[in-house]
């Protein structure tokens, strides 16, 4: 995602913005859990109400087409042809449409595996500091201090180890859905590409539970995290990934930045630029993680 469309703001961590209707609120331990994973796997915290998606789900009303250029099924040849379960000739390749050369352009990534931590050996392929390679890198908690949190009593995501700058930590995933069909009143969605959203609402994983940094950190420290849009190099799917920007102690909640369309459109005022050339200045710290 560029520096543009990353998104920022608020002036400094005494500003008072009311972020208390973003994070998912407590909910009842007894009542049944929507998603098929058996509920002993699920994170703690992780609300009845939400399905937990190991990989993307796409609304019915995505055309097809456009589907298929998300999904990695419209690639140029001689990416398909990288692919060790195409057959494909790269040699015969037809001119590509302007849509189709809009997703050409997205940057190339490698996807992380959408099991949960309890389901595989590691919640990341990414480097952890932690000696125990099971050890997971994030996890949800409940919000019960300081008493000046905008989400106080919420949930948010939490980092288990150090993490470094530059680790690409998770991916966004949720529903997929086009702009007729997004939920206006959600507090959980990302663009994704052309006219497809993310909502996370009512189906995601621990993307949705990433908090905006205003009334948390000032405006000079700024988000330690952004979300950057990519193309799987294996099989082009189109996805959001999420970037450390700065070290991350363990215990520290993991924060991005909504933006100023987001706030606008809410009624809060979200003073300062998009993006602060200043919050990148950590991904190049490559020192040892203490």
């Amino acid at each position: 995602m560029d520096q543009a469309e990353r998104i920022d703001l608020k002036e400094e961590a005494t500003t008072d913005v009311d972020n208390s209707h973003i994070c998912t609120k407590a909910t009842d331990s007894t009542e049944k859990h929507v998603s098929a994973i058996d509920p002993v796997l699920l994170p703690t915290n992780w609300p009845t109400h939400v399905k937990y998606l190991t990989d993307y789900a796409y609304h019915p009303s995505i055309a097809a087409d456009t589907l298929a250029l998300v999904q990695g099924r419209r690639r140029r040849k001689r990416d398909q042809a990288q692919d060790p379960r195409s057959n494909v000739d790269s040699d015969e390749e037809k001119p590509r449409t302007e849509q189709e050369q809009e997703y050409d352009e997205i940057p190339l990534g490698d996807a992380l595996p959408g099991l949960l931590p309890s389901l595989s050996s590691s919640s990341t392929t990414t480097s952890s500091s932690s000696s125990d390679p099971s050890s997971p890198q994030y996890e949800i908690r409940l919000i019960t201090s300081p008493p000046t949190h905008p989400v106080l009593g919420s949930y948010g995501l939490f980092a288990c180890t150090t993490l470094r700058p530059g680790t690409h930590l998770l991916d966004y995933i949720s529903l997929v859905a086009p702009d007729a069909a997004a939920d206006p009143d959600s507090d959980h969605t990302l663009h994704l590409h052309s006219d497809l959203n993310l909502d996370a609402s009512l189906q995601g994983n621990h993307g949705r539970f990433v908090n905006d940094f205003r009334g948390i950190r000032s405006q000079t420290q700024g988000p330690n995290v952004a979300w950057d849009l990519y193309r799987d190099t294996r099989t082009g799917q189109v996805r959001m990934g999420c970037k450390v920007l700065k070290r991350i102690q363990p215990g520290e909640e993991i924060l991005c930045t909504y933006g100023k369309a987001y706030w606008k459109s809410r009624g809060v005022a979200a003073p300062g630029p998009e993006w602060e050339d200043g919050w990148d200045t950590d991904l190049e710290d490559d020192s040892d993680v203490e």
